[in-house]
C-alpha cells in the first residue's frame, strides 16, 4: 500500500520491520526514521524538499488543496486507515482560527494494522451479563487505543449492532466491512 507514496528505498525499510514498526518520519533535508518496538532506527533514505513535496502531494492524491479542511488539524487519514501527521506553516484568519496549512516541512506515517485479541483483557469490562458499559479507553499516543477500539467493535459486533462515529476512517478504515459494525464517517 505504502508503494504507491513511498520510494521503493523508504518501502524496503519500512518492509524490514514490518511486524515492529508503528510508525516512520520524513522530514525535510533529513533521513526517514522508523519508530520499532519503542526505538528509533535511522535509516540511509535522505529525504530532498522536492522529495517530501512529492510524497506530501502523492499522499493527498494529488491536491493538497483538496484535503485541507483536515490538514488544517495536522493530519489525513489514508484510505487504509493510516494516519499521515503533518507539520508546516500554519496559517490563521483574523481570529487566530487555523485556515491552511503551506510549507509542509514534516510527514509521520503512523501504520494501522489490525490486531485480533487486542481487546480480548478489556471486553468482559465493556460487555458483561449483555449488559452494555460506559467506557472511555485513554493511553498516551502510540499505546493502542484505535487497534483496542477496532477489536473491540469486531468482537461485540458477534452478539450485537455496533456504530461508530469514525472522524478520520481510522478505527475502520475505507472500503473495510465489519459485520454488524456500521460506521459514520465524517462526524465531528
Amino acid at each position: 500500500m505504502l508503494e504507491e507514496y513511498l520510494t521503493k528505498e523508504m518501502c524496503n525499510w519500512v518492509n524490514l520491520y514490518k511486524d515492529s514498526v508503528t510508525d516512520f518520519t520524513l522530514a525535510e533535508n533529513e533521513s526517514m526514521y522508523l519508530s520499532v518496538n519503542g526505538s528509533i532506527v535511522d535509516t540511509d533514505c535522505f529525504v530532498s524538499a522536492s522529495l517530501l513535496s512529492s510524497i506530501v502531494t502523492s499522499l493527498c492524491n494529488g491536491s493538497i488543496y483538496a484535503n485541507q479542511s483536515t490538514l488544517k488539524k495536522g493530519f489525513i487519514t489514508l484510505k487504509n486507515g493510516c494516519r499521515v501527521g503533518m507539520t508546516g506553516t500554519a496559517v490563521t484568519d483574523e481570529w487566530g482560527n487555523v485556515t491552511h496549512l503551506r510549507n509542509i516541512s514534516a510527514v509521520n506515517i503512523r501504520l494501522s494494522r489490525p490486531v485480533i485479541g487486542a481487546a480480548r483483557e478489556i471486553i468482559g469490562y465493556i460487555y458483561n451479563n449483555g449488559r452494555v458499559y460506559n467506557t472511555l479507553i485513554i493511553a498516551p499516543p502510540g499505546a493502542g487505543k484505535t487497534t483496542i477500539l477496532r477489536d473491540a467493535a469486531i468482537s461485540l459486533g458477534k452478539e450485537l449492532r455496533v456504530g461508530i462515529a469514525d472522524e478520520r476512517s481510522e478505527i475502520v478504515p475505507m472500503g473495510t466491512k465489519l459485520k454488524h459494525v456500521f460506521v459514520m464517517r465524517g462526524a465531528t
